[in-house]
């Protein structure tokens, strides 16, 4: 439950620090779109916690339940905040790499964001089609190493932490919710729970540092993002 609050208090925070001040990410109304964003997720991972406790019956699956909510929280909030102006092509143009994409190729990867980020939540909320989630995750996690590829080739070290981190998380909610809906030998709870509780807040430090940083030659292209995951 704190985590889950934690990362509410952290979208919304995330939101309004964007939108006090010049657009780090150089999207247009980024700031609205993330505080809007924040706003709605935080409104999703209470009704999500509320079915974790109110459905499971064992502290630790309830505790595993609770992790994997906030975890999905965090990477819908981020992919949509990522994928929206890609589907608008608003500042597209002061992102790296875009500009030698075609509209197409942008709006398929901007889609490809969306489409992941709505089917990590939606599905638990609507109580059908749950097995999409471990195939969304997988999704993620593929787009974030593929952006990471991108942030390694801009020199950009900062974000290349961050896409890699995000494709941890995305991996883990895939082992978490694949042993809901599978057969297949689980990995212990309690271990991956200490992976999300280390992964969220790293995640949150990591975006922290991103749009807090000022402009320099020390990550690339500087305040600018590669194409992909962010």
């Amino acid at each position: 439950m704190v985590l889950a609050l934690l990362l509410a208090a952290a979208s919304a925070l995330f939101g309004r620090r964007m939108a006090a001040r010049k657009p780090v990410i150089a999207v247009p109304r980024a700031g609205r779109v993330a505080r809007r964003a924040g706003l709605i997720l935080s409104g999703v991972l209470v009704p999500g916690v509320l079915v974790a406790i109110l459905t499971q019956r064992h502290p630790e699956v309830i505790v595993l339940d609770i992790a994997l909510w906030a975890a999905q929280g965090l990477l819908a909030l981020f992919f949509l905040a990522a994928g929206l102006p890609k589907v608008a092509g608003r500042g597209i143009d002061r992102w790296v790499g875009f500009e030698d994409f075609s509209r197409g190729l942008t709006i398929l990867i901007g889609v490809s964001e969306v489409v992941g980020a709505v089917a990590l939540v939606l599905p638990s909320l609507l109580g059908a089609f749950e097995w999409t989630i471990p195939l969304a995750a997988i999704g993620i996690a593929v787009i974030s190493l593929m952006a990471s590829g991108f942030h390694v080739r801009a020199a950009e070290r900062i974000s290349t932490v961050e896409t890699a981190l995000l494709a941890a998380l995305a991996g883990s909610i895939a082992i978490g919710r694949w042993g809901e809906t599978a057969s297949a030998p689980a990995v212990p709870s309690g271990a991956l729970v200490i992976v999300i509780a280390l992964l969220v807040p790293s995640i949150i430090a990591v975006l922290v540092v991103l749009v807090m940083r000022p402009v320099g030659p020390g990550d690339g292209a500087g305040s600018r993002r590669v194409a992909g995951a962010g």
